[in-house]
């Protein structure tokens, strides 16, 4: 849910909240690996069910501001409560042998996301930008091999082209730089490890008003 305000004619302040989301059971097949003193490592399938996965709830407040009829400007700030979504990641693994649980503890934080942007309008064209830099949620002690670290800081870049009122064809790009995360000790990982993400997305879509 939402509101919006127009302050004055060219600044507009808006609000939105959403509620904690709630996903049915991720299932899919899967091996464990058992080490055996005398047989060595003996693969076994399986069924593997991820439990009880939660989407955070988050409130968001941004303000909008024409310079010019053609030239807009924004900036939102939200606020993600992944620290009620985002305890453990439970886990259980089922084949002819028996049944495994697994809590992996992830204890994650609340974040904080600051993003700004721009759209300019030029005859047909719409030209976007944008910048985004958030708070890191997760933990370096609870991070596991099979988590990736998430980039905090994102740069957005884009078009919109109006053939007619009725018809328009977008395209964005986003990039992630590369986020960073280090874990040295027990208990998710017996080792020293050092997780890298850098993300690149791409999206064009065409819209038809009738």
């Amino acid at each position: 849910m939402g509101l919006t305000y127009k302050i004055q004619k060219n600044t507009t302040l808006g609000m939105s909240y959403s509620t904690e989301g709630y996903m049915k059971d991720m299932t899919g097949d899967a091996t464990l690996t058992v080490v055996d003193a005398v047989a060595g490592q003996v693969p076994v399938n399986g069924d593997v069910r991820v439990k009880d996965f939660k989407l955070p709830a988050n409130i968001t407040i941004g303000i909008s501001h024409k310079i010019s009829p053609d030239w807009m400007i924004t900036s939102d700030f939200s606020r993600v409560f992944w620290e009620d979504a985002m305890k453990d990641i439970d886990i259980t693994y089922s084949s002819e042998m028996g049944q495994l649980g697994i809590l992996l503890p992830q204890n994650y934080s609340d974040i904080s996301i600051w993003s700004v942007g721009t759209n300019y309008h030029y005859q047909d064209w719409e030209f976007r930008a944008g910048y985004r830099t958030a708070t890191t949620g997760l933990n370096n002690k609870t991070l596991a091999p099979t988590i990736p670290a998430l980039p905090t800081k994102h740069l957005t870049a884009g078009f919109a082209y109006n053939f007619s009122k009725y018809s328009t064809l977008d395209f964005a790009y986003s990039y992630g730089f590369d986020g960073k995360m280090k874990n040295t000790s027990l208990p998710m990982t017996p080792v020293p490890i050092e997780a890298s993400n850098t993300l690149n997305n791409f999206s064009i879509s065409y819209t038809r008003n009738f």
